[in-house]
């Protein structure tokens, strides 16, 4: 069984018996984008630390998101909130259905960024990346051609470089099949970054059948935009 494989069984597993913390092996964490430098251990996943009273009542952190928002600032992300966890002192997040929703980076009592959260897997230099299936797949279909969400950056001399997709791991069960597209960056320095996309090819063992396709990158896995 891959390293990959072994991850996906354990998140299913620990994720169907709630509400016991997902502890992700051999150095995996989750963050909050594909290729967002806001990550965190995935003990922090499922489900909130503190409800929303508590953590106003309890927390630093509490007080001063608090004191943020009554300024002026009227953040649905944080309003919304079911509950909330503290990471570190510079790090919190909110939850929505036991699944981190959105982040909040502190600096004393001051929130410097803020922004929605969809729990994706990295590891060390790699992160996974959202992908969607090329065209209908039919419960024949084998092989199949995908496109990846990734990063790349244009040079100053108008050089397109993507990012590089590593690799494409696939679990196949009785039910589901599930894949997950591993990915780094292209080398920052004089590039400017942007946003783009490339396609890889995914094969199966058996033919899909009336198996759910699902993107293991996100916590929980979940099936990809433009599948069944």
């Amino acid at each position: 069984m891959t390293k990959w494989a072994r991850v996906v069984t354990f998140l299913l597993v620990v994720w169907a018996c709630a509400p016991t913390p997902i502890t992700v092996p051999d150095g995996f964490q989750l963050a909050c984008s594909p290729d967002s430098a806001v990550r965190f251990p995935a003990t922090f996943v499922p489900g909130p630390r503190f409800t929303a009273d508590e953590f106003t009542v309890t927390t630093e952190q509490g007080r001063a998101l608090a004191e943020f928002f009554r300024d002026g600032d009227d953040i649905s992300l944080y309003r919304e909130a079911e509950g909330f966890s503290v990471v570190s002192d510079t790090l919190v997040l909110a939850y929505r259905d036991r699944v981190p929703s959105a982040f909040f980076l502190l600096e004393g009592d001051r929130i410097l960024e803020w922004g929605p959260c969809r729990p994706s897997l990295v590891d060390e230099m790699r992160f996974s990346v959202r992908w969607r299936p090329i065209g209908p797949l039919g419960p024949d279909v084998s092989t199949f051609r995908i496109e990846v969400d990734t990063s790349r950056c244009i040079t100053p001399e108008g050089e397109n470089v993507p990012a590089e997709v590593t690799s494409v791991e696939v679990t196949e069960g009785r039910d589901a099949v599930t894949v997950v597209v591993w990915s780094v960056e292209p080398p920052r320095g004089s590039c400017v970054p942007l946003r783009g996309a490339v396609t890889t090819i995914v094969r199966l063992d058996e033919p899909l059948g009336d198996r759910a396709l699902l993107d293991g990158g996100t916590v929980p896995p979940a099936s990809p935009d433009g599948s069944r």
